[in-house]
């Protein structure tokens, strides 16, 4: 399977089932991308994702980066690599592994694998 998630969000009900959906996805082998933008971005930053736990929860920084290490594919998304900037997020604030990305390189993935065992979820 290949799972795509776009995290719109910083709220912790909506970045932690993201997390975990991506963790154990590629725990089990399978193709992940998470995708951050707008608010979602806070979670891949490296100051602003310390501000992202849920009570009786690791942080938030925590299970991206066993994602990550588990080969989940992390990105910054944007419209322009310009907007990205403009919001603050370079490569120095990121998480180690967090890949920069446009929505061209977004889509473009997507319309590759869409139709082979592709899901995809805006959460």
């Amino acid at each position: 399977m290949k799972l795509y998630l776009v995290l719109l969000s910083n709220d912790p009900k909506r970045v932690y089932p993201a997390l975990m959906l991506s963790l154990s996805a590629a725990a089990m082998g399978d193709e992940v991308r998470l995708y951050c933008a707008m608010d979602g971005l806070d979670l891949i930053h490296k100051e602003r994702s310390k501000a992202i736990s849920m009570e009786g929860m690791p942080l938030a920084e925590k299970f991206l980066r066993d994602a990550i290490v588990q080969g989940a594919k992390v990105c910054a998304c944007a419209p322009s690599a310009e907007m990205l900037t403009k919001m603050g997020i370079t490569k120095d604030v990121v998480i180690e592994g967090v890949k920069l990305e446009d929505m061209t390189g977004f889509l473009l993935d997507l319309k590759k694998d869409l139709g082979k065992d592709t899901v995809v979820s805006f959460i």
